[in-house]
């Protein structure tokens, strides 16, 4: 073994050097991307989970039998009572998604049989009993089953009966069957899908000709008693296999399936007792090993010549019970994610990201991503029967090229090229992908007619349910992002960042950072509040003025329940309302000086009749009803709550996910929600229904409201498909389709936005980055634009972050805005405090061109039951910032400005002029020169020559 570890370490140091996924960095992704309360089945060795690129197949751990669930993979949530696929009268012991078709899903069972099952496009909304075939035969349980990687509508099945059958799908008939001489445990297709090969219970490595229905060649391989795998190593001779030797020693198995005397590489992966999964990447050639009951995935790259350790084992949360590789179609590549693993744990799937770091991900990285398999078989089912074979279609992942197929012969030479060296240049795959481009400017169902006509042997694909494959249809048109616009001349284009001295910072807090869904940092003009870290759902309150460093023991608020979100009110500084984990909303006076407080305070003023069913979201008050609070909960409920009543008085539904941020209009009538299903909606609450529904960013990640002030129009920002931030305005009339959209950068925190409806200013501010950004919007004959003014640095980055009211800014000193954010510190979190100002050359006046009336949220216009009761009113009370005394500026006296009239003889004095008093300036210098040296003259007059004898 000490020779196997050092052969590992030695080939490890030259795959750093070689190769082009040396860097490749693997991680769990961030919580809001995980699947909850995922109940996997973990009996014995099975794998319960696949993927395919639209969902993922989980064998539910249940007393039912044999139950499925099918969850979407871009919609990550809590899973609640789903509903299942259940075909089968015993447990699902293997899974397996069909390469051409996303919604074909094959389980394999105790009960003997395979069912194929046909997923609906939008996914299932009630159990379904009913398989759209069976195939029976086998007459013990499924132990293994693979769908063939070329022709369509085969697959090839393997059983503890110790025979492995190929499958007609469209016709549920068993084509070819092959006896061994060991339970399966394992099998696979090699890259063309003319072999099989797979593991026995007698401890063999088996390779088949199904067709032939014979045994091609057969070798004793791991000598352990518990399961091997095998997974064939992309368009090559060999496969590898795991399993155990005799002293339980996890072992990885390299083979020459035109040699299989022995392994032409053996490797000692550790001791431990779960089963080790394979999963090979063939574009790649990373080989992922994924134990079960570990809670690492290791990385591995295979050469024609070996295999070396690649990048170092991925730490996870959670003992995995089951594994699965998503396809490459559904990855981030603008983001370097060249594979991603789900994990199914004891209650949660765990996408795991394994990912390049690039410093710029604008451009497509092509030497990352070869072509990869395709969605279009190559064979169809009849073909294939009759002997022919032919390699799986290949199809470009730039997105630009919108999947175009790539030539068998191309893809051939560039798969051999990166087998052979990882590191060799990409200007094969570069090669490829231009001309991939550049003959893929229609859409994909184009190209792939127009591949189809010009390969005079690509069949007509038959999907093996007694059909042809109907055309696909063009993509659904939606909005092309415009060119983000930098604004010439704005009055806040020379916006500046101005920290306050560190001596007015909050220091040493022990802030609660994660678990909260919205900011968690909420202040007013006397408080600032945070949730703390400890028991019982602690949330500390601290008084502006208390700047410095604070003890480590503070008095706080606990309200018997982790804070999901919390609000100041409106019109009252000392009072705040919180909503709670378990679904409870509860309004807290703060006591005077809580913080110095030696025990917590328990005592709230008052709890709202009933709640939500699960855990609060998010809180936002009317804007012209301090008496009416909305809330939103993970039960997909909105309510709307009377303050003087204290119980619901609105509910609203028709969310199918997770609610990420609500916005109200100006008048307080309507308000918007956006949601983690990627629909925006707009609700009038007391008709109690939608007026509006608009599909917002494509990716299911978080993303933020705000209104534009007075107007019709929403601002959104979000997450496109490629990961990058980008910005939305919609007009409630009117939603086909957004006013503007553009990109904003890449990065992974969303951004909070703070709309000024007086300035009618846009700030952004990222959780986890350093940088605030600053738009304007502008409508144009071309539509409305998007002005990207500029942006300041921060110092460090940013974990929460809240606004101050607007009767705290410095209008003397043209400040526009104060922020306190949350940023790290080594061991806890500290708050500083920062102004946004206006360079202006006459700040002696009122800047009354940026400071309007602005609202004063401190009075209520209507009462709740006035609002209730359907009262409107055109907007709030509004209060003037002008100072005292201070004089306007748009009543300033004009600066006169004298203009010299321009004379040609003034040139030519000022010529004449320059010419005298240079020279007269060299005069003086040569003058003073003979001065100093005449004085160093007289000096040394006088001296007797005996004198220099001293010196």
């Amino acid at each position: 073994r000490r020779r196997s570890n050092h052969h590992h370490n030695r080939m490890s140091s030259r795959f750093r050097v070689a190769s082009k996924y040396k860097n490749t960095v693997g991680s769990d992704d961030k919580r809001d991307n995980w699947f909850l309360d995922v109940t996997a089945s973990s009996y014995g060795d099975d794998n319960p989970l696949a993927a395919s690129a639209k969902w993922i197949a989980v064998s539910w751990n249940s007393a039912a039998a044999g139950p499925v669930a099918i969850l979407p993979l871009n919609s990550p949530s809590k899973v609640k009572d789903p509903p299942f696929l259940q075909g089968h009268s015993k447990r699902v012991t293997t899974l397996d998604f069909d390469p051409f078709d996303d919604n074909r899903l094959a389980t394999g069972s105790e009960d003997n049989t395979v069912c194929i099952w046909n997923i609906p496009n939008e996914g299932l909304t009630q159990t379904t009993t009913n398989p759209f075939g069976t195939l029976r035969g086998h007459s013990n349980k499924i132990t293994s089953l693979r769908w063939n990687g070329s022709a369509s509508g085969v697959i090839a099945t393997g059983s503890t009966d110790k025979t492995v059958r190929v499958w007609d799908v469209a016709s549920s008939s068993e084509k070819f069957n092959v006896s061994l001489s060991g339970m399966l445990f394992s099998i696979d297709w090699n890259y063309n899908s003319s072999l099989i090969v797979a593991s026995t219970s007698d401890k063999k490595v088996v390779v088949i000709d199904p067709r032939q229905n014979k045994i091609v060649s057969e070798a004793a391989s791991h000598e352990g008693v518990k399961p091997s795998f095998v997974t064939w190593l992309g368009n090559s001779n060999r496969f590898c296999s795991t399993g155990f030797s005799k002293m339980r020693e996890r072992q990885l198995f390299i083979w020459d399936s035109t040699n299989i005397t022995k392994p032409v590489r053996t490797s000692t992966i550790d001791s431990s007792t779960g089963v080790v999964v394979p999963l090979f990447d063939q574009d790649t050639n990373q080989l992922y090993l994924a134990g079960k009951g570990d809670t690492t995935v290791r990385v591995y790259e295979v050469t024609d010549n070996d295999i070396t350790v690649g990048s170092a084992p991925t730490p996870s949360k959670g003992i995995q019970k089951g594994v699965a590789r998503v396809p490459k179609r559904a990855l981030n590549v603008m983001g370097c994610e060249i594979n991603r693993i789900l994990r199914a744990t004891d209650n949660e799937i765990i996408p795991c990201n394994f990912v390049v770091p690039r410093k710029s991900h604008r451009d497509f990285a092509d030497d990352l991503f070869p072509a990869s398999a395709s969605t279009t078989p190559a064979l169809t089912a009849d073909q294939w029967f009759s002997g022919t074979d032919k390699d799986p279609i290949l199809q470009s992942l730039n997105p630009a090229n919108s999947g175009a197929p790539v030539s068998s012969q191309t893809s051939a030479d560039q798969s051999s090229s990166s087998s052979s060296n990882s590191s060799s240049s990409s200007s094969a795959s570069t090669s490829n992908s231009s001309s991939s481009s550049a003959a893929s400017t229609s859409s994909p169902a184009s190209s792939r007619a127009a591949s189809t006509q010009q390969t005079t042997t690509q069949p007509t694909v038959n999907l093996g349910w007694g059909g042809q494959k109907k055309e696909e249809t063009k993509a659904d048109e939606y909005y092309t992002p415009k060119k983000m616009n930098i604004v010439r001349s704005s009055k806040y284009r020379n916006v500046f960042v101005k920290p306050f001295q560190q001596s007015q910072f909050y220091t040493n807090l022990k802030i609660k950072t994660t678990g909260m869904e919205g900011n968690p940092l909420q202040a007013n003009s006397t408080y600032f509040a945070v949730p703390w870290v400890g028991s019982g759902g602690q949330l500390a309150v601290f008084p502006l003025t208390a700047v410095g460093k604070f003890a480590d023991a503070v008095g706080t608020i606990e309200t018997g329940s982790d804070v999901m979100c919390f609000q100041f009110f409106p019109g009252n500084d000392s009072r705040l309302v919180t909503g709670l984990d378990n679904g409870r909303i509860r309004v807290w006076d703060v006591p005077t000086d809580l913080y110095k407080q030696p025990r917590n305070f328990t005592q709230h003023t008052s709890e709202f009749n009933g709640g939500h069913q699960r855990r609060l979201s998010d809180l936002s008050w009317n804007p012209l009803c301090n008496e009416v609070l909305l809330s939103t909960g993970m039960d997909l409920v909105v309510q709307l709550w009377d303050l003087n009543k204290l119980e619901s008085r609105i509910t609203l539904e028709g969310h199918t996910d997770q609610i990420q941020s609500v916005a109200w209009n100006y008048n307080g009538s309507i308000f918007a929600t956006s949601c983690k299903d990627t629909k925006f909606r707009v609700f009038d609450p007391r008709a109690k229904k939608i007026v509006g529904e608009a599909k917002n960013h494509e990716a299911p990640k978080a993303s933020r409201l705000a209104w534009l002030g007075n107007t019709d129009r929403v601002f959104s920002v979000g997450f496109n498909k490629q990961s990058n931030r980008e910005l939305m305005v919609w007009d409630i009339k009117k939603l086909d389709k957004p006013l503007t959209s553009n990109t904003i950068d890449l990065g992974n925190g969303i951004y909070e936005p703070f709309y000024d409806e007086d300035m009618e200013l846009l700030q952004l501010v990222a959780m986890g980055d350093t940088t605030i950004r600053y738009y304007e919007f502008e409508d144009s004959s071309e539509g409305l634009i998007a002005h990207d003014l500029t942006s300041n640095k921060l110092t460090g980055p940013t974990l929460g972050i809240a606004k101050l009211p607007k009767k705290m800014y410095d209008v003397k000193g043209v400040e526009i805005a104060q922020f306190l954010r949350i940023t790290p510190a080594s061991a806890t979190q500290n708050i500083d405090r920062f102004s946004v100002k206006v360079s202006r050359t006459r700040a002696e006046f009122f800047q009354d061109d940026i400071y309007k009336d602005t609202r004063d949220s401190s009075a209520s216009v209507l009462s709740s039951d006035e609002w209730f009761g359907g009262a409107n009113r055109d907007g709030p009370r509004t209060v003037s910032l002008r100072p005292a005394g201070m004089p306007l500026l748009s009543e300033a006296p004009k600066i006169e400005r004298q203009v010299k009239k321009f004379n040609p003889d003034d040139i030519k004095q000022d010529a004449h002029d320059l010419k005298n008093a240079v020279v007269n300036r060299f005069y003086n210098q040569m003058q003073q020169h003979k001065e100093e040296k005449d004085t160093v003259a007289i000096d040394t007059e006088g001296v007797r020559e005996d004198e220099w004898d001293d010196y």
